[in-house]
């Protein structure tokens, strides 16, 4: 087990002195997924010569997205696919092998060889090397993450504005003088600190099933640095804030992180934070707010008629 890339280093240098155990290691790689999204034909020629007879053999394949939560006895019919023999259906991957040989031509022991050919290659996937997921499944996972962000903001919000947060806010501000009040301070902030950690349970528990595994280096100090940076750009002391600052460093980092520009994106993450501290203390969202509020008590001053000069004797 190691919380970081060195203490990993550590234990592998570990094994190999005093265990006398080498140990393979690779770079990691991101977990991402691929899908099906339209329909395609194609075709393969199998031609072995090895004394004999030999092989030979042509398969012919059409791929296309299967919807999700199908009833197969319902949609596995003659109507829809013709010359059908039979189909294997696993509800699991959202898989089906439909079997469309006519004539006889091709003996049956051949094609179960067909369809393991075919799982083999969703494990390994087409375009990058990564398994084959149904575009459906990550549809559900991001509604899940959208209702679940939802869900927090207006549980946060309800906090906020309750009495309860206004004693939070008197313990922010001068937590002596609420406690003096008569307020038990740590009831206060040990619900607000659970009520937070839920908020975190949750948003792992979404994590991990769109990027499909979890590794030490989750845990490093750069995440937790970069959450923070979110905060900032996106506005401290708001709920919209860290959302909105959330997306904004996610899609400089696809930027940054793609093509030449890769090495620089920590140096690009430490100027952000930079200026966003020098230029916009309070965050887009707190701007943008101390901008409306500005130009709202500008106008409501001008609305006001100008006091008549009294006369002077």
């Amino acid at each position: 087990q190691g919380m970081s890339e060195l203490h990993l280093q550590i234990v592998q240098q570990r094994l190999q002195k005093r265990d006398k155990v080498d140990v393979v290691t690779h770079q990691p790689k991101i977990a991402y997924r691929e899908t099906i999204s339209g329909s395609k034909e194609g075709s393969y020629r199998h031609k072995k010569q090895s004394g004999g007879s030999g092989q030979f053999a042509e398969v012919h394949l059409r791929v296309s997205a299967l919807p999700q939560g199908i009833d197969p006895a319902e949609y596995f019919t003659k109507d829809r696919f013709d010359h059908l023999r039979e189909y294997h259906y696993d509800p699991v991957l959202n898989f089906a092998f439909v079997d469309r040989v006519s004539g006889g031509t091709v003996p049956n022991q051949f094609i179960p060889a067909v369809e393991k050919g075919i799982l083999e290659q969703m494990e390994r996937g087409v375009l990058a090397g990564f398994p084959v997921q149904a575009q459906s499944t990550r549809l559900v996972l991001f509604v899940l993450s959208v209702a679940t962000l939802i869900g927090c903001y207006l549980l946060a919000r309800r906090i906020v504005t309750s009495t309860f947060g206004k004693v939070l806010l008197a313990i922010r501000d001068a937590e002596s003088r609420t406690r003096f009040v008569g307020y038990r301070v740590e009831d206060y902030k040990l619900t607000v600190f659970v009520v937070s950690a839920m908020m975190a349970g949750l948003a792992g528990a979404l994590y991990v099933p769109q990027v499909g595994i979890i590794n030490p280096s989750e845990f490093a100090p750069a995440n937790s640095i970069e959450a923070v940076i979110w905060v900032a750009v996106g506005g401290r002391g708001t709920l919209t804030g860290a959302a909105l600052g959330a997306v904004v460093i996610n899609f400089l980092k696809t930027t940054f992180t793609t093509g030449f520009l890769a090495p620089f994106w920590l140096f690009a993450l430490g100027g952000i934070f930079i200026a966003v501290t020098l230029l916009l203390p309070k965050g887009i969202v707190g701007s943008l707010q101390e901008w409306a509020n500005a130009r709202r008590g500008s106008a409501d001053t001008s609305a006001v008629p100008p006091t008549p000069a009294e006369a002077k004797p």
